[in-house]
């Protein structure tokens, strides 16, 4: 198991507000972000491709699959989890935030 390859990126909307969007590589099935959360913002992760299961430290999972999404509001523990080898995930952070 490590930890996915990752790029970010900063945009800005026509009023300045800056979104951090980050592109996950997940190279093998059981590669993972591990259990965390972010008190100052919220944010949702697209599944680009491959599988993933989101979970919470408390027995609740979720599988996700190309397409879908999954919303973490502020505060929220999560962890993501690769269910096949080069799955790719894309973050982002709510407007005008950017990770710490």
């Amino acid at each position: 198991m490590s930890l996915p390859r990752s790029h970010s990126d900063v945009i800005f909307d026509a009023i300045g507000k800056s979104t951090l969007i980050t592109w996950y590589v997940f190279d093998h099935a059981g590669d993972e972000i591990a259990l965390h959360s972010h008190d100052d913002f919220s944010h949702s992760s697209s599944v680009v491709s491959g599988r993933f299961e989101f979970y919470d430290g408390e027995g609740h999972s979720i599988e996700r699959g190309p397409t879908e999404t999954v919303e973490f509001p502020k505060g929220r523990r999560h962890a993501i989890r690769a269910l096949i080898d080069g799955s790719v995930l894309l973050s982002i952070n709510e407007p005008g935030t950017t990770a710490k």
